[in-house]
């Protein structure tokens, strides 16, 4: 009689892969679908019934599900999390703007700094201030929090992130603000710093803050839904979700810190990377895992997990403690487009699932790299999915031809570029990679 297994579903902007592995065998079966946005959840159902039809396996044998998951870290990399309010001392409302006073690239004069996920407008600065010491020197009034969350509420933000200067030390403000807004606007979603991240240095408190409230609304309504929908199946295994630094935790704790799941999926694919290196006894590695909306980058030395303390998403400093993977928003589904001078520029933004890219035959109209591969004959349209998804050339070179029409370009030099830009795109995320660790694989 078949004994207990294992589930383990990996969800991206794009497809849902799924694993089970059989607890006392050690037999492993694979399966992969579409994901379903925005209710991820019926792909993951989908594919997780498939796997269990495939087998024959019951849904009450399951010993456990864990999930990684893409969810958070494509919000921040497409801009596509919640509508973000910020709430801070005044005084310091533009801690975001300044950052570090670091540009991107300070060798070149046109250079320009990465918009913060909350605009000037939505920061609401607040009169309080608490010492380096975690001495009060003025108390925090509750009139003056509950009309700044209004301001912001008025301005149609549906989160509000809260971080007062030297909450590290003393957090009685930040935990007086976030019950003053939650009893006058319970339906908005606050991050308090001195529960996310409570360490000095305002800027990254402040980033990692902004990061947990700006998912938070999107991660906790996939979990509802998820664990609402495998319950329906009667799948009896704990549901857990794989986090930044490479472990797992209950949904239910991953719900209350939404941020720690930013790396989730990245984690999981370098843990991945260290146990098939060590299996078959190769030292350095270089992992790459290129989804549907972004790739993730990590260097293995001696087979052994990275971790730090200072990453990046996009461009934006992570500091929870997290497998050292860096991500660049390079995917199958990113939307090729023509900057301000003409010159051919590939994501962030990604096609997704829905529509997907031109070729799917959804409706998408936008070029995405799935789109310049299949133009150039490298992907077969019979054989995509498996065979389960028919792709269609013509539309992939309609929509080439629509922006090649913007260039000098042919639409098959056009698709060429686009291919060449997304490549480059990965290798200097790769070069950063390597630089960061101090090695050249060259």
């Amino acid at each position: 009689m078949p004994g207990p297994y294992m589930i383990g579903v990996d969800i991206g902007g794009t497809f849902t892969d799924v694993a089970m592995l059989d607890a006392e065998t050690g037999e492993q079966w694979f399966g992969k679908t579409e994901s379903t946005p925005p209710g991820f959840e019926a792909g993951v159902v989908k594919g997780i019934t498939g796997v269990l039809a495939q087998t024959g396996r019951s849904p009450e044998d399951c010993a456990g599900f864990v999930h990684g998951t893409t969810l958070a870290l494509n919000a921040i990399l497409t801009r596509s999390g919640a509508r973000l309010g910020l709430l801070t001392t005044e005084g310091f409302g533009d801690v975001l703007e300044i950052g570090r006073l670091q540009m991107p690239d300070p060798f070149n004069l046109y250079t320009q700094k990465p918009v913060p996920l909350v605009r000037r407008q939505f920061v609401a600065e607040v009169a309080e201030r608490v010492l380096g010491s975690g001495d009060v020197l003025t108390p925090l009034r509750e009139e003056a929090v509950r009309e700044a969350a209004a301001r912001l509420v008025g301005r149609g933000v549906d989160a509000i992130a809260i971080c007062f200067i030297n909450a590290y030390k003393n957090p009685t403000h930040e935990i007086a603000a976030v019950e003053i807004v939650q009893r006058h606007h319970p339906t908005v979603s606050v991050s308090r710093s001195s529960e996310v991240w409570p360490e000095i240095r305002e800027y990254e408190r402040a980033m990692v803050t902004v990061m947990n409230a700006y998912v938070a609304p999107k991660v906790r309504t996939y979990l509802d839904s998820l664990q609402e929908r495998v319950d329906e199946m009667r799948l009896a295994g704990p549901l857990h979700v794989t986090t930044s630094n490479g472990g797992m935790l209950p949904a239910r704790l991953v719900k209350e810190r939404p941020g720690t799941t930013l790396l989730s999926g990245p984690a999981a694919g370098v843990i991945a990377s260290a146990q098939l290196s060590e299996t078959c006894g190769i030292d350095n590695v270089l992992a790459l895992d290129i989804g549907g909306t972004s790739a993730d980058i990590a260097v293995l030395t001696k087979a052994q997990i990275p971790y730090s303390t200072e990453t990046r998403i996009g461009d934006f400093p992570l500091i929870f403690p997290s497998v050292d993977v860096s991500s660049v928003g390079a995917g199958g589904g990113s939307i090729a487009r023509l900057d301000n001078m003409g010159v051919i520029k590939v994501g962030p933004s990604s096609a997704g699932a829905v529509p997907g890219p031109a070729c799917y035959g959804r409706g998408g109209t936008s070029p995405t790299v799935t789109d310049a591969y299949l133009a150039t004959g490298i992907l077969d349209p019979e054989n995509f999915l498996g065979g389960q998804l028919r792709l269609r050339p013509e539309l992939a070179r309609e929509a080439l031809a629509a922006l090649a029409r913007q260039t000098r370009y042919s639409e098959r030099e056009l698709a060429e570029g686009v291919l060449r830009v997304a490549t480059s795109n990965l290798l200097v995320g790769v070069a950063r990679a390597e630089a960061h660790k101090g090695i050249d694989t060259r």
